[in-house]
């Protein structure tokens, strides 16, 4: 089994904005989820809903990159990404680099929750 960093789960991070996102539009995403904790909730739990909606193969990638079980990986990984994205500590760069399947080191952190 190849494990490959494509991390279609930081796309899904951002499912509801759309593919691509200029930075402007990313950084205002930010601020939103930062500001509204009902909005992260409702972000979290669509991308939840997506991320479960993945192949049980990918589910197993995805686990072992977050070091959680693949029951728990969908509410992990969409919680810890949202947290970033909100917080700051998930960059336009670090998405950007996710999204065309090269992670930066930063992005991995965070999915890994450190």
């Amino acid at each position: 089994m190849t494990i490959k960093y494509s991390l279609p789960f930081l796309a899904a991070v951002l499912s509801l904005s759309g593919c691509a996102v200029s930075e402007q539009r990313y950084e205002a995403g930010r601020t939103a989820l930062e500001g509204s904790p009902k909005l992260k909730q409702e972000a979290v739990r669509l991308c939840v809903k997506d991320t479960k909606s993945k192949s049980t193969e990918k589910l197993k990638i995805m686990a072992m990159l977050a070091n959680t079980s693949t029951a728990a990986v969908p509410q992990v990984l969409c919680s810890r990404v949202y947290n970033a994205w909100a917080n700051g500590r998930l960059t336009y760069q670090d998405y950007k680099s996710g999204v065309t399947g090269n992670p930066t080191p930063a992005a991995i952190k965070i999915i890994q929750g450190r």
